[in-house]
């Protein structure tokens, strides 16, 4: 396991990091310091997203500058409130596994309802990560978060080259699926190839992280099994209703989509 800059960084108060991608305790002082030391700014989150009834998992990205400004945010480092960039999967990976996915910033048209300028999400827009769209007519998808609340895992980079560009490392996404175990929601998908890899160089035993605040306490991870993930997802997933070919009518409630689906931005 690689060594983490935790001894090179300034925040000496702050407690120490026990793994680059996992939290061994979550709190505004452990994010702040992560964050400090240069891990990364890409995080795992659970979020219930607008016109759902259960949280799943999302990828965002920390906006340091953002935080800096917002009127949630300003006060970051101690409340851990930051301002969040949402990933989505690319469309032409829709048929891969999530970890063999590229995760690209999620771009949205939108309009401003008049008088009260309220905002409106429009259809999904696809962007390169170093677009820079028109802010008059296009969005990225944003909140202002507490990942004291929200966390699952972080922070983290994409991978560098020669992999493939906007990927993360595959023991991200081995921890996000015993972390998604551990609180009853819907894992990623990964690949039969992916899970072999993952035998192959073993899934680390590392305690879940816990949160002085809201998030649910654990006495033991699970440990990762091809037919333990798939139990998992089974059970889960048998709460989210099924397609069907019928258009639902329109006074109907919204049904619930997928995770990271363009027909639900917030």
């Amino acid at each position: 396991m690689p060594s983490t800059p935790a001894i090179a960084c300034p925040i000496e108060a702050s407690p120490p990091i026990d793994h680059p991608l996992l939290l061994s305790q979550v709190n505004p002082a452990t994010i702040h310091h992560a964050i400090q030391c240069n891990l990364g700014n890409l995080f795992f989150i659970h979020y219930t997203a607008t016109n759902t009834f259960r949280p799943q998992w999302f990828l965002v990205q920390i906006d340091i500058n953002a935080s800096n400004h917002h009127p949630e945010c300003i006060h970051h480092v101690t409340s851990g409130i930051y301002f969040v960039k949402f990933f989505a999967k690319h469309p032409t990976d829709e048929v891969l596994s999530d970890p063999d996915s590229r995760w690209w910033p999620e771009w949205h048209e939108y309009t401003l309802r008049h008088p009260s300028n309220e905002l409106t999400y429009g259809p999904h827009v696809l962007f390169s990560p170093r677009a820079v769209p028109d802010p008059n007519k296009y969005i990225i998808r944003s909140d202002a978060i507490n990942l004291s609340n929200h966390y699952l895992l972080g922070p983290m980079t994409f991978q560098p080259k020669p992999a493939k560009p906007s990927t993360l490392p595959l023991e991200a996404w081995t921890l996000l699926v015993d972390r998604c175990a551990g609180l009853v929601i819907c894992p990623p998908s990964l690949s039969n190839r992916t899970r072999e890899r993952s035998k192959r160089h073993g899934t680390p035993k590392l305690p879940l992280a816990t949160s002085s605040t809201s998030a649910p306490k654990h006495t033991k991870p699970h440990t990762l099994t091809k037919d333990y993930a798939k139990r998992v997802k089974s059970l889960i997933c048998s709460f989210i209703p099924k397609r069907t070919t019928t258009q639902p009518n329109p006074g109907s409630p919204n049904h619930a989509h997928p995770p990271h689906s363009d027909l639900n931005p917030p």
